[in-house]
């Protein structure tokens, strides 16, 4: 009783995202560097000053630190007097084409703990599809597939409608993900052919028009979301029509921001793989193609 009134009067300033009552757990140490990305893929100086600047506000707010008292009341009303419960969230443009975000998110599902830092990257012309499937994270009306071979089967056929396109198929802990690296074009110009993949449809609405202040695009997470075990995509595979050519932007894009950060953080286990996402993949394998089978168990030594 007396360790908790002499919080309350206390002065003394102390870091708010530290201790067992935190509501918040940051992350000091991120997927993807957005400055040095901005470099690679040609952005201008003054952009890039922007995304350092940015960057190093948010590392200044990580380490300030607030009044005790005021976070202890916070702790026991569920107040904001020390302004910890809102951490920061930063939004840079790495190019006139691609954003980058770093949001605080707390545990999906139901379960408890700390919200940390979740990373999203949002490509305004190179498509990407999400494709939930049905378990204790999904509402059901965002859930569109079963299983691998659902996502496999509604691929080839867009494929032979649209012999241009060329998806890249990904697993996810809680479903699927593709990018389009085909035909390149915005969410309103995309949007007919979400509803033919059938994927998510609040991710269809919110690539079109989008909440928070964050511009139109296609939003994908790479880093993990707290409390599960989570590696983010692992590349499966990809499907072309007869006539697709890479579209080289697309490619860049992909590559540089989604494929690369996640690959270095979380697919270090053998063959460019996860080995949680190997054994996700397992339980997929009686659901595909023979040839996607065959593939896979040759690229992965399933």
């Amino acid at each position: 009783m007396r360790y908790a009134l002499n919080r309350l009067l206390s002065s003394r300033q102390v870091s708010p995202y530290s201790g067992s009552n935190s509501v918040y757990t940051p992350r000091h140490t991120l997927n993807l560097d957005p400055a040095s990305a901005a470099i690679d893929l040609g952005a201008s100086p003054e952009q890039v000053i922007d995304i350092v600047n940015a960057m190093a506000e948010r590392n200044q707010r990580l380490n300030h630190t607030v009044d005790e008292g005021a976070l202890a009341f916070d702790q026991m009303l569920g107040t904001n007097l020390s302004g910890a419960r809102k951490p920061p969230l930063t939004r840079v443009d790495i190019a006139d084409d691609a954003s980058y975000k770093v949001q605080a998110k707390g545990p999906s599902g139901g379960q408890r703990g700390a919200s940390t830092d979740i990373e999203f990257i949002r490509l305004a012309n190179t498509p990407m599809m999400d494709w939930d499937r049905p378990d204790q994270y999904h509402m059901d009306r965002n859930v569109t597939v079963r299983n691998l071979g659902d996502v496999e089967d509604m691929a080839r056929n867009y494929v032979q409608a649209h012999p241009e396109s060329m998806l890249q198929l990904y697993l996810s802990p809680g479903g699927y993900r593709g990018w389009e690296l085909g035909e390149a074009m915005n969410p309103k110009a995309f949007a007919p052919r979400f509803a033919e993949l059938n994927v998510d449809p609040d991710y269809a609405r919110l690539a079109q028009s989008p909440m928070w202040g964050d511009p139109a695009g296609f939003a994908s997470r790479i880093s993990h979301k707290p409390g599960r075990t989570d590696w983010a995509a692992q590349p499966l595979t990809v499907i072309s029509g007869d006539q697709a050519i890479p579209d080289g932007r697309s490619v860049e894009l992909v590559e540089r921001l989604h494929d690369r950060p996640i690959k270095q953080a979380y697919l270090t286990d053998g063959y460019g793989a996860s080995a949680d996402a190997m054994t996700a993949l397992q339980a997929e394998m009686p659901n595909i193609s023979n040839t996607l089978a065959k593939e896979l168990q040759a690229r992965f030594h399933l």
